[in-house]
């Protein structure tokens, strides 16, 4: 006896129930191929993370180099790598020129960094940060601002400083002490001068010297201007770590040169690995290079692995020694 169609349809339909369900290997060949797909989709991610965030960076240095061209235009020259009397650094003058206008009003030109307000002190201005090292808002540990141990202050950090030379015009002073010295971010007088000895609320004695882009004669393209500085994970917002200097201490305060301002050459290679000890050296979190703006307004990375005298070369406005190509990525 034949079974019936109705009979047939109730079994085929149950057959497919069955069938329908993953059995335990298929559910294990499908989990292996996501995890395939998932280990090679994450290096693409994050090398597309890492893309934008040095593109944010590089935004941030030509932003920078503007602020700085227009300083220049307004002032007749550079700003300088700290004023003198404890005033200011050139982070703090460049904010009415990359519209910080608001800042700039509430900063008292008269006083020193000790005595302005707490608000100034610690303005977080977004372009002052690469986005591959930190975000704002970021301050200085407890301590690594004091004066004289007379108040314990904080200040806001930041990731850029300007190349002060290659370090042989003038040594580690060259931006106050020796005006020949061949950095674009420079001071003449020497430190303290004028300022009313051991007090640390000095006056701000108005100094009119800067460099300006005449004396680049070694050319405005292949001049450095601002860079990343170097600076370990480990010791963010310090100014001596285990009795290292750092550096990264509130970058409004002109007490220590390396805060704002680092040298290359080739006794101040580029950080070549976020460990290294700190050198006074520039460097960054970009893979093998670290990011610049020249003279002229461009940004480029330049090699961690740039012949060190190639990099004192670059690090100068007037050696008069001949640079070609800048080997850059």
């Amino acid at each position: 006896m034949q079974p019936s169609h109705t009979a047939w349809s109730i079994g085929h339909k149950h057959d497919r129930a069955q069938r329908a369900g993953l059995t335990l290997v298929e559910l294990l060949v499908v989990m292996f191929i996501i995890g395939v797909l998932i280990a090679l989709l994450l290096p693409a991610v994050q090398a597309a993370r890492e893309a934008a965030r040095r593109a944010q960076c590089t935004n941030n240095l030509k932003q920078l180099a503007l602020g700085v061209h227009t300083f220049h235009d307004t002032m007749q020259g550079m700003p300088r790598s700290r004023t003198r009397c404890l005033h200011s650094t050139w982070l703090a003058d460049v904010w009415p020129f990359v519209e910080q206008q608001s800042l700039a009003r509430l900063w008292d030109p008269a006083s020193s960094f000790f005595a302005q307000s707490a608000e100034t002190r610690t303005a977080q201005v977004a372009i002052y940060y690469c986005p591959s090292r930190r975000d704002a808002p970021q301050l200085s540990e407890p301590g690594q601002d004091d004066r004289l141990a007379a108040v314990d202050l904080r200040g806001a950090l930041g990731d850029y400083a300007g190349c002060i030379g290659d370090g042989i015009a003038g040594g580690k002073r060259a931006d106050y002490a020796d005006r020949s010295a061949n950095g674009m971010f420079l001071s003449h007088s020497e430190f303290g001068a004028g300022c009313g000895g051991a007090d640390p609320y000095y006056r701000f004695n108005a100094e009119r010297f800067y460099v300006n882009f005449q004396a680049v004669t070694d050319g405005t393209s292949t001049t450095l201007l601002v860079g990343e500085k170097h600076v370990p994970p480990s010791a963010f917002g310090y100014r001596l770590l285990d009795g290292k200097e750092i550096d990264d201490n509130a970058i409004y305060n002109p007490d220590h040169l390396g805060t704002t301002g680092r040298f290359a050459g080739p006794g101040f290679p580029l950080a070549r690995s976020v460990d290294e000890p700190v050198n006074m050296n520039f460097g960054g979190l970009h893979s093998g290079v670290c990011m610049f703006a020249l003279v002229d307004g461009s940004v480029r990375g330049v090699s961690t692995s740039i012949e060190k005298e190639l990099l004192g070369t670059i690090a100068s406005r007037n050696d008069g020694l001949p640079v070609g190509e800048i080997g850059v990525n």
